[in-house]
């Protein structure tokens, strides 16, 4: 993970989110109701299909959580082999998570591409843990909003600048999710999931830029 985040490591971070924020609202239109990165709605939600005694559907929201986490898991795995090339590993393995989920949302059994959208997800969050320094968690509003709060809170005290600075962070973090939410939300209307080929591309280019600079500083 990067100690000190520059300028162009937060401006990475706000790409990734913003690109979160788009592929969750595909995975929900693919889903109709559930969620493939905000886990803690697919849980809440799980908890009422359990006390319904709705078992079947059940299945959709553990499935959603359980390939979040495998997502997660394997995000650390690639940290732990790439060592310092890990950030561009990283990029381009959610970069091809995403195109495996549009291929497969093409197909007759559209489920084989919903299933990598989670999978993505959890790895999203280990991707910007290490392009920028922001906390795992980051790919949802909640654990922004909340460190928005607390930022608001310490206005005025010591320290005031760098907690106006916190405020500024988080909300534009907030921001980075609703616009990619809306963005990509006008995009399925237009173009069904081949919407998530925009980040395809985009997590492609960061990962393979981030490649190439490791390698210069190394050489």
């Amino acid at each position: 993970m990067l100690e000190s985040p520059t300028p162009d490591r937060n401006a990475t971070v706000l790409l990734l989110l913003a690109i979160a924020g788009c592929v969750d609202v595909v995975g929900l239109g693919e889903t109709s109701r559930y969620f493939v990165s905000y886990m803690s709605g697919n849980t809440t939600q799980l908890g009422q299909l359990l006390a319904y005694h709705d078992y079947a559907a059940a299945l959709m929201p553990i499935g959603l959580i359980a390939l979040f986490v495998g997502g997660a898991t394997l995000g650390t795995l690639i940290v732990e082999a790439a060592g310092a090339r890990a950030a561009g590993a990283l990029l381009l393995v959610e970069a091809a998570l995403l195109a495996l989920a549009y291929a497969g949302l093409g197909t007759l059994r559209p489920m084989l591409g919903v299933i990598l959208l989670p999978v993505a997800m959890g790895l999203a969050n280990i991707v910007t843990l290490h392009n920028g320094g922001a906390s795992p968690g980051t790919t949802y509003a909640t654990g922004t909003l909340v460190k928005l709060g607390v930022a608001l809170a310490g206005l005025g005290r010591d320290g005031g600048g760098s907690r106006a600075r916190d405020v500024l962070r988080y909300a534009i973090m907030w921001l980075a999710l609703l616009a990619g939410g809306m963005l990509g939300a006008i995009g399925q209307l237009r173009w069904g999931a081949a919407v998530l080929l925009v980040p395809v591309a985009a997590l492609a280019v960061l990962g393979l830029v981030d490649l190439m600079l490791t390698g210069r500083r190394r050489a």
